[in-house]
């Protein structure tokens, strides 16, 4: 296994036991990180990991709505299009997060704290190759 390196505020960190073993959830990585003495608390980045942690618990409550249901989520489609009412059949999708800032700022690395906690089958794209890739 290789030692990926973190570029953070100016230092290198060594990837730590928080990035690589999922603890409880983002917001749980970030303060192990801070009482390992690895970073600094930053009050942005906590804001932006207190929005992560809540997508994390929408995510791992909610794993049957994350499965497609095939011909049913199908079916689900046509009855909303007709004036169907049935939700039963209708799948619940966690909205997402846009994360900006300036550079240096955290993004990548508070994306890669929820990244590594999130247990589901996932990608992870950097924004400009997600763009590219809709423009083709």
């Amino acid at each position: 296994r290789f030692q990926q390196i973190l570029a953070f505020g100016g230092k290198r960190l060594r990837r730590h036991q928080s990035l690589s073993t999922r603890c409880g959830g983002p917001l749980i990585a970030y303060e192990r990180l801070v009482t390992d003495g690895l970073i600094q608390r930053d009050p942005v980045q906590l804001s932006v990991m207190a929005r992560f942690e809540r997508l994390y618990d929408e995510l791992r409550f909610d794993d049957k709505a994350q499965e497609p249901k095939g011909e049913e989520s199908t079916l689900a489609s046509l009855k909303r299009f007709f004036g169907g009412t049935d939700t039963a059949d209708t799948i619940k999708v966690p909205r997402g997060l846009y994360v900006h800032g300036s550079t240096g700022s955290g993004k990548t690395f508070c994306m890669d704290l929820f990244y590594e906690q999130v247990e589901q089958s996932k990608q992870r794209i950097h924004f400009h190759e997600f763009m590219l890739s809709i423009h083709r």
